[in-house]
């Protein structure tokens, strides 16, 4: 007894319908990037396991033809040419390791046949009748794709650092795909450098610091050298982005951001205070800052369980709501004094009794991963009204703790302890135990904030 099966999306085509044809309608949301409503082929086998062979593979066609057009349609094809060619060898190579009976330049030859008249991608076409063509050179494209895989790795952050850092070279140098590595030359360098010096400007008009420069080239350096590298292209191409010259820097970060007067911090605390009836979470983030060096992007995801009322300490962090976010200081425990001490305790209570140990200290700010930007933005808002001088951030609360712990007689190692620093000196941040570390610290904070 002869076994039948039914195969989805066949029909039989033909003057007497006998030839079996693959007829699939394509997703409405692609038809037109596509040009076409429907996706039809017909098969070369009309039986056996040489016809679901087929079939499959045809199934297969499809499926990739709908993601690969959806994914273009939001803009998230960033293939490079010698990407694009790389995938149309392997898809063609497929094709055509589906066909039977056929040598395989017969195979080339009816295959491809069929593609141009489905309409597809004549890269595709071309990989199918001629795989030995010269391929595509590797270009600036292909760096950016194998730094993100390699060093970015997904993170949000760093992604959207490296899209503003391409963003900025594209508008020098054009788009990516279309500068083969090996032609770079130095000029492309010295180029992008003197548009980020003179040229681009913030939203708020004013250059990018020469510090800011310099980061942003030492990205695009690192970029360049790694797609090099990674494509066996040493000897042969340059990364004009290394080693350019630049003006020096304007000053050191500290003289830049100077620490917050007394009078500028305690203006702002009265004035957060005010607004604390609808955002309880503002001024107890600026107080808790205040006090203890902790930045923004530190303060906006403290967990409930970060903060130790017995101990009166509170702990920077990796945790479930900052994850691996990367904050520029060193993970920590700080003493909790004076008026951040008041602050935290608050914030316990406002969070309940019941609240779990993963819950967050400050939810209004802990949504998002870029929920400390809008932390940073409304604190430097407020600031602004009450600022003695245009250079004035809240960032300069820290600078302030510094500043503080310097004038009181601390030691560098108590003030980098504090402030998250990196310690050369190993054994002098881990003699003594952390307890005993947290009370020298603890001591010098209440002298320098004159907590009584």
């Amino acid at each position: 007894m002869a076994l039948h099966m039914k195969l989805k999306y066949i029909d039989m085509v033909g003057k007497d319908k006998s030839t079996p044809r693959y007829r699939r309608r394509i997703p409405t949301r692609i038809q037109a990037a596509l040009g076409r409503e429907w996706f039809q082929v017909h098969l070369r086998h009309k039986s056996g396991a040489k016809m679901i062979a087929e079939w499959e593979t045809i199934g297969r066609e499809f499926d990739r033809l709908v993601a690969e057009t959806t994914k273009q349609m939001k803009s998230e094809d960033n293939r490079s040419p010698a990407t694009l060619w790389r995938d149309a060898i392997l898809r063609a190579e497929g094709m055509l390791d589906g066909v039977q009976g056929l040598d395989r330049d017969e195979a080339r030859t009816i295959v491809a046949e069929g593609l141009v008249k489905q309409g597809e991608d004549p890269l595709v076409i071309k990989a199918v009748l001629a795989p030995n063509a010269k391929a595509p050179e590797v270009t600036l494209l292909d760096a950016r794709n194998i730094y993100a895989a390699e060093r970015v790795k997904g993170d949000p952050d760093k992604t959207t650092r490296l899209e503003r850092h391409v963003s900025r070279m594209e508008h020098v140098l054009g788009p990516l795909k279309d500068t083969p590595l090996v032609s770079l030359k130095r000029e492309h360098g010295r180029k992008v450098r003197d548009y980020l010096l003179n040229t681009y400007r913030k939203k708020d008009g004013k250059k990018l610091s020469v510090d800011s420069v310099s980061r942003e080239l030492s990205i695009m350096s690192a970029m360049v050298s790694l797609g090099i590298r990674e494509h066996d292209l040493e000897g042969k191409a340059i990364n004009p982005f290394s080693r350019l010259e630049l003006p020096k820097s304007e000053g050191r970060k500290h003289e830049k951001k100077p620490p917050l007067p007394d009078e500028v911090v305690a203006a702002v605390r009265n004035k957060l205070l005010s607004l604390a009836a609808t955002n309880p979470d503002l001024h107890l983030a600026w107080r808790i800052m205040a006090g203890t060096s902790a930045h923004a992007k530190e303060v906006a995801f403290l967990e409930v369980q970060d903060v130790d009322l017995v101990r009166e300490v509170i702990s920077i962090r990796a945790n479930g709501l900052r994850g691996g976010l990367k904050t520029g200081s060193r993970d920590r425990d700080i003493p909790l004094v004076g008026d951040a001490l008041a602050a935290a305790r608050e914030a316990i209570q406002l969070a309940g009794e019941g609240a779990v140990g993963s819950a967050p200290l400050l939810p209004r700010y802990s949504r998002t991963r870029r929920s400390q930007d809008s932390l940073s933005a409304i604190l430097k808002r407020h600031l602004e009204n009450y600022r003695t001088d245009d250079r004035q951030t809240p960032y300069g609360l820290r600078h302030r703790i510094s500043a503080k712990l310097r004038s009181a007689g601390a030691e560098q190692i108590v003030i980098d302890r504090v402030l998250g620093h990196a310690i050369e000196d190993v054994g002098a941040a881990t003699y003594g135990g952390i307890e005993d570390r947290l009370e020298v610290d603890r001591k010098w904070l209440e002298k320098a904030l004159a907590v009584r």
